[in-house]
């Protein structure tokens, strides 16, 4: 029975918990197989466990598994028996619209009107075009419009019906399983349906579902009885029954209350618990509510759970990989980490059906060491575009450049954005060209907006270095706190002419503003001293009753604008320089691309790898020494007395022999501690009369250090302090552990296979010794 084929399980894997993740998954992991017969179900149905072993099965294999995994996770699924187009059940999409096209219509973002209108405005001006011609004017392009729309009416037509395919003889009759969700968990308040082949959701007046024979989940299996109009079939020919079933069944009008018996009809008696309807009937007593509801249970599924690991849920697509050919467009979907350069998605979007003529590429990428995520190229443009996720160190956000351009430097047409409010300079966009070099800043301190810097065209026959500049021009922007003619609105440095324009912001009720120029000294003839001439300064006074500048001011002024140019240059010197180790940077990555791989990804992570193998193999060496600690404390005092035949003694020594051995290693031990606590006690001794004469020292003659001599006296006290606390806790540690020691290798010899003898005889009077003691005297 096809019920039992399905068997309800939870994925615990990331996204599985909707069914959108759930529809996408089941697309991208499996691969479809169309019928062998269309108009016949299958004569066989894999276990659902085995098209997830195998990766691969037909429209009713596939559903069986999507609907396993939607029922556990608690939606209410159902697989569909029926028919669809053709187009549908061979999986055939290069007649339908990518629907992985991103849009790229731009964001408009309309004001909001005030909700409360000015109690003061302005009187509109009179108009004085005349309406009649107005009136013309918008007849004739109200008319010109017509026409485009139709031109484009027909144009969408014709494209339409060469698209069109070819007539199916077997419309309306080819078999196709799909799924049906119904409203009621998760928060599903309309029934809909789901394609597993393609993990898209579809209203139920879909046109390529055409007919409904039966539904079924692991509880029930339900028969459709509201299929098609039986009063149409009977009163139409033989010929004509093909016509009818072939005619696009519009499913919506359906009833799917599967608890009607009236439009469903069912296998199995009565329905689950959570459909029961008991009216009447006393709800406490089971027994009761079984004999009146009639319900019968459908056998427990067959099929092992099914559930996937993670290593096949990274790895997502067949081959780990998944190409799809639509109108137009070639979808390719790689598996993460399967790629070298971290795409995990491109679109390619053509002129032609038969997918020739490049127009655009998409790309989206994961997991790159240098966040790039999404790539733009137009190669009708030659333009590429690079977005990258927040966190890199030039908290770069974009980058859009020409093919043509020149990749590792800045002579070409690119543009760069900026995270500005990350930056310290607040730099929000440098616009390159090979003779311009453009930036644009955002609420700076001082003001500053943009940074217009043009360079003069290069000459042949001089030698090809850098670009010489012809000009800077920097705004800023209106800085209320001081007056108009004071504020600077433009700087133009005329590097070639040796001049120095200045324009300054409007005034309040001014049509014009305030203007100087300054012609440069020659600084090589002057010796580097700025002096000022009067006849070398030009400037408008936009206030007719404004006095002019003082000399001083307009030579402090121009002292300051040749520093500002000297400051201004370098800074240009160093964002070139900067832009340009940027693209060396850059270059490397597009060319030698890393991937990221996190510290909880051991398998890929090969650092992690390295550092579980070095600590097993340091736990390996610690075991193995300790197998090589286990050393017998006799071996010395052996080979003194056998020689090196000591190793072949195998049999008990004699009294003598182990008590001498016995003797000797025991006054060994004592006398190896009482060695060891001399010394230390005598390293401490002496440590403490040394810090106790220098504590001496400093208490006779703090009042005359100096505090080079005090600083060094309080470091070395504190390092002697440090010592003698330090010999003080191991001489005491030495004592209390030494009698726990001495105890440990009586307890080790006492149990020594060489001295069984001495330990017996040692036992026999050690017991006798007691029983002696415990006899009461006479």
């Amino acid at each position: 029975m096809v019920c039992t084929t399905i068997r309800p399980t939870k994925l615990c894997h990331r996204g599985t918990n909707t069914w959108q993740g759930l529809a996408s998954l089941v697309a991208d992991y499996f691969e479809y197989e169309p019928l062998t017969k269309s108009m016949l179900h299958p004569e066989r149905i894999l276990s659902s466990y085995s098209v997830l072993i195998r990766r691969k099965g037909n429209p009713f294999e596939i559903a069986n598994v999507l609907v396993s995994w939607l029922v556990g996770a608690t939606y209410d699924a159902y697989v569909v028996v029926g028919c669809a187009k053709r187009d549908t059940c061979l999986h055939i999409r290069y007649r339908t619209i990518c629907p992985d096209i991103p849009d790229e219509t731009p964001v408009v973002i309309e004001e909001p009107e005030p909700e409360e209108e000015p109690r003061y405005k302005l009187v509109p001006l009179p108009d004085f075009t005349s309406k009649y011609v107005k009136l013309m004017d918008d007849r004739a392009a109200e008319e010109a419009q017509k026409e485009i729309e139709k031109k484009e009416r027909e144009r969408a037509e014709k494209i339409a019906e060469m698209e069109q395919p070819p007539p199916d003889e077997l419309d309306g009759w080819r078999t196709h399983a799909w799924v049906l969700v119904l409203p009621g968990p998760m928060g599903i308040e309309e029934p809909f349906f789901i394609e597993p082949a393609e993990g898209n959701a579809y209203p139920l007046d879909a046109p390529q579902y055409q007919r409904i024979d039966s539904v079924y989940n692991h509880e029930n299996y339900y028969a459709n009885i509201q299929v098609l109009d039986v009063k149409r079939v009977v009163e139409s020919s033989v010929e004509g029954i093909f016509d009818t079933f072939g005619e696009d069944q519009n499913l919506s009008h359906h009833s799917y209350d599967l608890s009607d018996t009236t439009c469903w009809e069912h296998l199995l008696a009565g329905e689950p618990n959570y459909r029961r309807q008991l009216v009447g009937v006393d709800t406490s007593d089971n027994r009761t509510c079984v004999d009146t509801e009639k319900h019968l249970d459908m056998p427990a599924s067959w099929v092992e759970k099914l559930d996937i690991t993670a290593d096949d849920f990274s790895q997502r697509y067949p081959g780990f990989k998944k190409v799809i050919h639509y109108k137009k467009v070639i979808l390719e979907k790689f598996a993460t980490y399967s790629e070298t350069d971290g795409v995990i998605k491109r679109v390619k979007l053509f002129a032609d059906y038969a997918w020739s003529i490049l127009l655009l590429t998409w790309e989206w990428y994961s997991n790159r060491d240098d966040l790039m995520h999404f790539v733009r190229i137009d190669h009708v443009a030659q333009q590429i575009e690079e977005q990258f996720l927040d966190g890199r160190p030039d908290y770069l956000i974009k980058h859009t450049y020409f093919m043509d351009a020149p990749p590792m430097s800045i002579e070409g047409n690119r543009t760069l954005e900026f995270k500005w409010y990350s930056r310290l300079d607040q730099l929000d966009k440098i616009v390159c060209t090979p003779l311009t070099f453009d930036e644009y800043f955002t609420q700076r301190e001082d003001l500053l907006e943009t940074r217009f810097i043009t360079y003069s065209e290069p000459v042949k026959s001089e030698n090809m270095g850098k670009r010489q500049v012809k000009d800077i021009i920097e705004t800023y922007k209106r800085n209320y706190d001081i007056p108009a003619k004071q504020d600077v609105w433009k700087r133009i440095f005329h590097m070639q002419d040796n001049t120095i324009e200045l324009l300054y912001h409007y005034g309040y009720n001014f049509v014009t503003n305030d203007t100087r120029s300054f012609i440069k000294p020659n600084l090589a003839e002057t010796g580097g001293k700025i002096l000022f001439y009067p006849d070398k300064t030009s400037g408008y006074i936009a206030d007719p009753n404004g006095k002019p500048p003082r000399p001083l001011d307009l030579y402090q002024s121009l002292c300051d604008n040749i520093f500002w140019e000297y400051r201004t240059g370098k800074q240009n010197r160093d964002r070139e320089t900067d832009i340009s180790r940027y693209l060396r940077q850059r270059y490397q990555e597009l060319t030698e691309p890393t991937l990221y791989v996190s510290l909880f990804n051991t398998e890929r992570n090969l650092e992690a790898q390295k550092g579980f193998l070095e600590q097993e193999r340091l736990k390996a060496e610690m075991a193995e020494r300790e197998k090589e600690a286990d050393i017998d404390p006799l071996t010395p005092y052996l080979a003194r007395m056998f020689g090196a035949q000591f190793q072949h003694i195998k049999d008990p020594l004699s009294m003598r022999e182990a008590t001498l051995v016995r003797e000797q290693c025991i006054n060994d031990f004592r006398a190896r501690q009482l060695a060891r606590q001399l010394l230390v006690q005598e390293r401490f001794d002496k440590l403490n009369e040394e810090y106790k004469a220098k504590r001496l020292w400093y208490l006779a003659n703090q009042f005359i250090l100096t505090p080079e001599k005090e600083s060094a006296y309080f470091a070395m006290s504190a390092e002697l302090s440090f010592q003698v606390h330090a010999l003080e806790v191991r001489l005491t540690r030495h004592r209390d552990l030494s009698a726990p020691r001495y105890k440990l290798l009586e307890e080790l010899l006492d149990k020594h296979p060489l001295l069984t003898k001495y330990n017996e005889v040692r036992n026999y009077y050690r017991l006798k010794a007691q029983v002696l003691s415990a006899k009461p005297p006479n």
